[in-house]
């Protein structure tokens, strides 16, 4: 089986592709580039890219992989949309995969078995943040708040042995704990997650936790903030 996994939940953007034969999983590419806020327009090329480099056409991807949050509101929706026109063209399912999940999937293949406090900046000084167990399976959900030791140590206390993301290291509480291993989503392993679950329809649903950044002309009109 071959997948294509993408991630557009942060500043970091990437297109993977991996293939799963005999048990073993292979990653075929792996395309990464930054992003502020302009995924839409790196994510295709990346595609293209990593396709082309695992030597494959699209009309070998069984399915198609992409978090869904939480994380940036926009990269988010440019990613969602088009890798769910992708699968639609091919006629092939998605899979949906959580931002703070798949960091702590990635932990767990390097750390071991152990539970995990994955934390994704948030932006506008807030952080996502949730606990992990050592099997895998959510024990705290997703929290948003803002960004200082209090609340995260207040989830270090739901037994997590291990502490991931970028963010983590501005903390000063936490850094002796932070790692450098999933510092931030990864494609290949969005990929990896989709090999082991049952693919849904075209349509990728994003999680969205909050209103986008950007506003049009209109609002910013209504609150007085062009002259």
């Amino acid at each position: 089986m071959i997948v294509l996994g993408a991630t557009t939940s942060t500043r970091r953007g990437g297109v993977a592709v991996v293939r799963s034969e005999g048990g073993a999983v292979e990653t075929l590419a792996l395309v990464e580039y930054e992003a502020a806020d302009d995924h839409a327009e790196k994510l295709f090329h990346a595609l293209d890219q990593a396709v082309t480099e695992a030597g494959i056409a699209k009309r070998d991807l069984a399915r198609i992989a992409c978090d869904v949050g939480p994380g940036s509101f926009t990269g988010i929706r440019a990613g969602t949309a088009a890798l769910s026109a992708i699968a639609w063209s091919l006629g092939i399912g998605t899979v949906s995969v959580g931002s703070l999940e798949a960091m702590a999937f990635a932990a767990r293949k390097e750390l071991g078995d152990v539970s995990v406090l994955t934390l994704l900046d948030a932006r506008r000084g807030e952080i996502f943040g949730a606990v992990y167990g050592a099997n895998g399976v959510e024990v705290e959900p997703f929290h948003r708040a803002r960004s200082d030791e209090a609340f995260v140590a207040g989830l270090r206390q739901t037994h997590a042995a291990a502490v991931v993301g970028e963010v983590a290291t501005t903390l000063s509480l936490l850094t002796e704990l932070a790692r450098p291993v999933a510092d931030l989503p990864s494609a290949a392993v969005i990929a990896e997650i989709a090999l082991t679950r049952e693919a849904a329809g075209a349509a990728i649903l994003p999680a969205y936790v909050r209103a986008p950044d950007a506003k049009t002309i209109e609002e910013r009109l209504r609150a007085g903030s062009l002259g």
